[in-house]
């Protein structure tokens, strides 16, 4: 009589998130609008690539807190993610505002001060980030006359991008930039010289304290900053958790039982049997 061998191996795995899309610019535009802006300003920016955001930074006067900035892309209304204090005596503020997957058929940015007061505004889009909310951790920061602007924030997630807007009134030339940043616009409204910088820096390691600064090229008036650490795409590993057997080695009619303890996983599981051929 010839033996049946029935052999089992039990393997448990469990899945956890991880960012491994990577980040990357995909287009940068700017619009400004320097008095009586109570109609939209439109300027031209198209989005690409998949896993898309959008940023757009502003600097604008709002001494009385009656100005009412709002900024649309394909005719939806941006979520505005931060203000920066009143800066350069308590006169503007700078905003940033954010939409996940912006549609690629849309063609411009929207602008618009309901209380009709003046701004430069720039818009930089990107891929890769996370499409339920782009936006890890956010913070602002002024400035006196006289210091670099600059801001600080701590990153929640790896390999996160850091993105900044720094403000400043009567800005006549260009700014200098803090180690490892790129700029991505520079605007000025050409008339009272509302001028705006933005810039972003790959970071990394979660939990990193980022400080993002520009030096303007005149430090007569304040400046007004604010950043935005984004969040990669989702994306999933499968890790290994733990294994175990059993075996039967003829009249194997009824359930062969063995211990496999999956108490330890805390995420989804999935589990393989693997049954090996009977010997002959």
């Amino acid at each position: 009589m010839k033996k049946l061998i029935l052999l089992g191996a039990l393997v448990c795995a469990g899945y956890a998130h991880i960012s491994n899309a990577a980040i990357a610019r995909d287009a940068s535009s700017s619009g400004s609008c320097w008095q009586n802006c109570t109609n939209n300003i439109n300027w031209s920016h198209a989005v690409s690539g998949t896993n898309r955001g959008l940023l757009v930074f502003l600097t604008g006067y709002d001494a009385n807190d009656t100005c009412d900035y709002h900024v649309m892309y394909n005719n939806i209304e941006m979520t505005q993610v931060a203000a920066s204090a009143k800066y350069d005596g308590s006169q503007f503020k700078t905003f940033v505002f954010k939409q996940e997957n912006p549609s690629t058929s849309a063609t411009g940015v929207s602008a618009v001060s309901r209380g009709g007061c003046g701004f430069s505004a720039a818009a930089v889009s990107y891929t890769g980030v996370n499409q339920t909310n782009m936006i890890d951790t956010y913070a602002t920061g002024t400035n006196p006359a006289g210091v670099v602007a600059s801001v600080t924030t701590t990153t929640g997630v790896a390999n996160a991008y850091v993105v900044s807007g720094h403000g400043q009134d009567s800005l006549s030339g260009w700014w200098v930039l803090g180690s490892g940043q790129t700029e991505r616009v520079h605007v000025n409204d050409g008339v009272y010289g509302r001028g705006l910088e933005v810039t972003d820096r790959k970071v990394t390691s979660s939990g990193s304290t980022v400080q993002m600064t520009a030096q303007p090229n005149s430090f007569s008036k304040g400046t007004g900053s604010v950043a935005v650490s984004l969040v990669p795409a989702d994306g999933e590993t499968i890790w290994f958790s733990n294994s175990s057997s059993g075996s039967c080695w003829q009249n194997c009619t009824n359930n062969t039982n063995w211990n496999h303890d999956v108490s330890g996983l805390t995420k989804a599981t999935g589990s393989v049997l693997v049954s090996l051929a009977p010997a002959p």
